[in-house]
Formats: structure tokens, sequence, C-alpha cells
């Protein structure tokens, strides 16, 4: 029997981790921090596969600060594990970008939280 198989009462979803990638993005983090010091050059992806949809979705383990105040992680989708890890990274870096233009300044590690391993 297989995981996607499983019917489990009053369990609304299962994922599958599948995949875990470090990505290290030191360029693109020069570009956007403030002063010599990049306190974050590299982050943790996550991937799992979904059971009902087939499809792939990722997390990142380093999170933004949002416009509220609280801090927010990237999200990508695919129909292959590497779709979706294409899809998180592009998502991440557009939603620093935007960060960028919405505070019209370069960041801090004060604008980024990085989740811990076992917390993600």
């Amino acid at each position: 029997m297989s995981w996607k198989d499983l019917d489990i009462e009053k369990i609304n979803t299962i994922e599958k981790l599948v995949a875990e990638f470090e990505v290290s993005a030191l360029s693109f983090f020069e570009e956007v921090y403030e002063g010599d010091q990049i306190p974050f050059g590299s982050f943790k992806v996550r991937i799992y596969e979904q059971k009902e949809s087939n499809t792939f979705i990722g997390y990142t383990n380093l999170k933004l600060k949002d416009p509220l105040g609280g801090f927010e992680g990237a999200v990508g989708y695919g129909l292959k594990i590497e779709d979706a890890l294409v899809d998180i990274i592009k998502n991440f870096k557009n939603n620093v970008c935007d960060y960028m233009d919405i505070c019209k300044r370069k960041l801090n590690k004060d604008d980024f939280s990085l989740v811990s391993y076992d917390e993600f």
C-alpha cells in the first residue's frame, strides 16, 4: 500500500518530505543588504509531495518581515521537484525586492528571521 492510499479518520492531509536543498545566494544578498556584513547568505528549502494533487510544494526557512511586522517565508509549487524549487527561489527573490521597494532602503538582519531546522 502506498502512503497516498492511506485514509485515516480526522486527518485532513498528508504530505511527504521528498527533497531538501541548501541555497547559497551570496551574490543576490550582496545587492540587497545594507553595509558590508551579510548575516544570511544561504537558506534551506524543503519540498513536499502532496497526496491529493500529485504536485510539489516548497517552503524556505529564511523568512522576510511582512508589512505588519510578522515574518513570512516564500512558497513555491510545481509538477516536479525541480519546478517547485525554481518557483520558490524566484518567489523569495521577488518578495525581497518588493519589500525593498516598499521600505525604500536596503535590508538588514532585522528584516529576516531564520527558522530553526526542526521548526520548518
